[in-house]
């Protein structure tokens, strides 16, 4: 359950729902598929996400590493205060950016 777009070069991607461990395989191939068919800045809009758990930290912390190797950076969009409150708890800001609603 994701959506993307491309805008100005970047592949935004638009996961609809909390990402947790019992949709993180299925995000993880969907974020590896679009890297490979986009190669560029990625975008995850967190529009619709209310919760990350481990594993979805453990995720996105897999695509920042992936798109590190290419000289790219993940930037995470519309991202509740709730969940920019754990992201800079646990100092990924300074891996990321983090844009709240």
């Amino acid at each position: 359950m994701s959506d993307f777009r491309i805008e100005d070069g970047r592949v935004i991607f638009c996961p609809q729902g909390d990402i947790v461990a019992s949709v993180a395989d299925g995000l993880r191939a969907r974020v590896r598929d679009l890297m490979q068919e986009h190669p560029g800045p990625l975008v995850m809009d967190l529009g619709q996400v209310e919760l990350i758990d481990s594993v979805g930290i453990g995720l996105l912390i897999a695509v920042h590493n992936s798109l590190a190797k290419s000289g790219q950076r993940l930037a995470l969009t519309k991202v509740n205060a709730d969940l920019a409150g754990l992201l800079r708890t646990m100092r990924l800001d300074k891996h990321f950016s983090i844009e709240t609603v």
